[in-house]
């Protein structure tokens, strides 16, 4: 986990690449019903300003309300293992609505086509980003921190 504002940077910057992409091909393929080439085409044309969205958010206050919501449960006895995933859930709870929206206001346009899109795709966008965090965005991004930090060594 991030130890100073230098690696919370880091840290926050790579997940949200990680987490826009995947969502965002994700979220494409529920609505278009399957995974196609033009798919990919175009979110990874529109991930820079996802990305810079979800960076946005994370920064603006939504990473300090996860830590906060996440400290609220935690326990001092509890092992770091339960931080983390306590961490990732609050994180991908309060963050997928709001790049989900983003996503849906920029795609559907701003009508009411947009808000059912959110509230349709949202349960299973949130399923499958809380699992893609735990497996395979987080643990990259703690490695990554890792890896910086013994470069600086």
């Amino acid at each position: 986990m991030p130890q100073n504002e230098k690696e919370r940077v880091i840290y926050i910057a790579v997940l949200c690449l990680l987490m826009t992409y995947f969502n965002g091909l994700l979220n494409g393929a529920l609505i278009q019903g399957a995974m196609t080439g033009e798919l990919f085409r175009k979110v990874t044309m529109q991930e820079p300003l996802f990305w810079l969205i979800a960076f946005m958010i994370a920064m603006l206050g939504m990473q300090k309300l996860s830590a906060r919501a996440a400290a609220r449960i935690f326990q001092k006895t509890d092992s770091p293992n339960t931080k983390i995933f306590l961490l990732s859930f609050f994180m991908v709870l309060f963050m997928s609505p709001c790049v989900l929206l983003a996503r849906m206001l920029i795609q559907c346009g701003f009508g009411a086509e947009a808000f059912r899109n959110l509230v349709k795709y949202w349960p299973r966008a949130f399923t499958f980003a809380l699992f893609y965090q735990l497996i395979f965005a987080g643990p990259l991004a703690r490695r990554i921190l890792r890896l910086l930090r013994k470069r600086e060594k």
